[in-house]
């Protein structure tokens, strides 16, 4: 009960202090990942598979980057592909961007790539205050 009423009090406050700031817009977002010949990983060992990224608190003109590693877990030498799909609602796709720093090399079976993933939220954002998508990654066939 107490720890609820200190989740109510912490909620209110923020929206007061945000509210102060009409610059600033945060959006809550969490994203599922779909692997296809690959696999996503938290951890260079490949242990801790990624299921969905949450990307937390967003605000215009910002960016926020997740590191994974991904395995081309297939059998013959690939390139990769990253694809945002299923944006909810769809107009997010016009404020938000998905990039990588993966540069289309060749990532032969059982071989590790460190990547970064890049979310860029556009200055002129607005309309949205909590948003979805998916994310694919997979090889090229």
């Amino acid at each position: 009960m107490v720890v609820a009423a200190i989740i109510v009090i912490v909620l209110l406050a923020s929206e007061t202090i945000l509210g102060q700031f009409p610059f600033l817009r945060v959006i809550g977002n969490r994203g599922k990942v779909e692997v296809k010949g690959v696999g996503v990983y938290w951890d260079a060992n490949c242990t801790n598979p990624v299921s969905s990224l949450d990307w937390g608190s967003v605000e215009s003109n910002s960016v926020k980057n997740k590191t994974v590693f991904i395995r081309n877990e297939g059998n013959q030498p690939s390139s990769l592909f990253l694809n945002a799909t299923n944006w909810n609602p769809s107009k997010a796709s016009e404020y938000l961007t998905l990039t990588w720093d993966y540069n289309g090399y060749i990532l032969y079976p059982h071989q590790t790539t460190r990547v970064t993933l890049t979310l860029f939220i556009a200055s002129t954002i607005e309309g949205i205050e909590d948003f979805t998508f998916d994310i694919i990654i997979g090889v090229n066939d």
